[in-house]
């Protein structure tokens, strides 16, 4: 949560804190723009979200919190409020950190429980929203848990694309830390997607289709950009190895040329 510069570390008695501010926004237009392209791309997974900010911003995080924490999601608990800030429990370090300083097998470790933990949310009827890599936590007993709520793209997409964009999310962030190729991290990830319904299989891999370009886009990018190229090869590779797929829809040639940087513009915000 620090790499956000309105949530600050706090020390209480039972231990650390943080207490998150809602502030101002000034991406209205970027938001804008990028809500266009992905409606005319014809991945409603991935319109952004209403960005709220004040005492708006907090109460949709309360209550996204309050939602999955009832669930038995493990969020952080809200240990008080003012109008536009809360403050919240400290539920581990982040999986972004783990990724990049732990070995190969710990990072396999984490990321199959991380999938576990994102499918698990999915079956009990819900979803996340922005579960990139630095928004994973992991606690000392190992346990998964999930940070940032104050978006919430049910305000703008029906379930099953709010899951859809939990997998695209979740992959695009962690591509770039994970120390494997898109064959194993799609083996990771293709576990988790055989034990969800066909229809959540079937909408994700139609986003994947529209997305197949990226593969070769970024490859000359650089490693942030190319990190998108492994998250949709790999999820690829998943869904194609989850039965009932039906994958890989392809673009018209005039479509690309109008939506493709946009999008890959909208997508770098999920690679940590």
């Amino acid at each position: 949560m620090a790499k956000d510069k309105h949530v600050s570390r706090i020390h209480l008695k039972d231990g650390d804190a943080w207490v998150k501010q809602y502030g101002d926004d000034r991406r209205v237009v970027r938001l804008r723009a990028m809500d266009w392209v992905v409606r005319k791309l014809g991945i409603i997974a991935l319109r952004p979200p209403p960005r709220h900010t004040g005492a708006e911003g907090r109460e949709v995080e309360q209550r996204r919190l309050g939602e999955l924490s009832r669930l038995g999601v493990h969020v952080p608990r809200v240990l008080g409020h003012g109008d536009d800030s809360l403050v919240l429990s400290d539920i581990g370090t982040t999986l972004a950190h783990r990724l990049r300083h732990g070995s190969r097998e710990e990072a396999r470790v984490l990321l199959v429980a991380a999938v576990a933990a994102i499918a698990q949310v999915h079956a009990s009827g819900s979803y996340l929203g922005a579960p990139v890599a630095r928004n994973l936590t992991v606690d000392h007993d190992g346990r998964i848990g999930f940070l940032d709520f104050e978006e919430d793209p049910g305000e703008v997409m029906p379930l099953l694309q709010a899951q859809a964009r939990d997998w695209l999310v979740f992959t695009a962030g962690v591509a770039r830390h994970a120390p494997f190729d898109e064959e194993e991290l799609s083996a990771i990830l293709a576990h988790a997607l055989r034990q969800g319904p066909v229809e959540l299989r079937d909408t994700l891999g139609r986003a994947v289709g529209r997305l197949s370009f990226l593969k070769t886009l970024t490859r000359a990018l650089g490693e942030r950009a190319s990190g998108l190229g492994k998250a949709v090869g790999s999820l690829q590779r998943a869904l194609w190895n989850s039965a009932g797929a039906v994958l890989l829809a392809i673009l018209t040639a005039d479509l690309l040329h109008d939506g493709d940087l946009e999008v890959l513009r909208a997508l770098a915000q999920w690679v940590d």
